[in-house]
């Protein structure tokens, strides 16, 4: 897995995003480059009456098409046609690049909540504790 030299580094959503973009995932994901892999979907519920019904809340990992490689776990909307709602960009809650993990900083401290998502590999992510996890 590319994260497994440089440990977890603990970001905000303005910065995740950035990097998202930045490392050009975005462009990646609205060009259908990736395999996506749906983690949850559950129907959406909510106080935003704009969404349609049927809409869904999915957590899904991006994976290259040519080795399988996660890049990024991302959060979405997706309407029943299969467009995206909200900002119709994915919201990414995990990035991997140059064999760091960065990761959503409300999941720090909330060792279940990240370990839902990362499994099987031991990473460092708060002082004192080693969690394992699995990407």
């Amino acid at each position: 897995m590319i994260a497994d030299r440089g440990g977890v580094k603990w970001r905000s959503n303005k910065d995740l995003r950035r990097r998202f973009n930045q490392y050009g995932y975005l462009a990646s994901y609205l060009q259908d480059k990736y395999e996506i892999e749906i983690v949850e979907s559950t129907p959406f519920s909510g106080p935003r009456t704009d969404y349609r019904a049927g809409t869904r809340s999915q957590t899904v990992w991006l994976r290259t098409k040519t080795d399988h490689q996660k890049v990024a776990l991302v959060h979405r909307f997706v309407r029943p046609d299969g467009t995206l709602a909200a900002s119709g960009k994915p919201d990414p809650k995990v990035v991997f690049h140059n064999g760091v993990t960065y990761c959503w900083k409300s999941w720090r401290g909330h060792p279940t909540k990240t370990m839902r998502f990362l499994k099987g590999r031991i990473w460092p992510i708060m002082p004192r504790t080693v969690l394992a996890f699995s990407c």
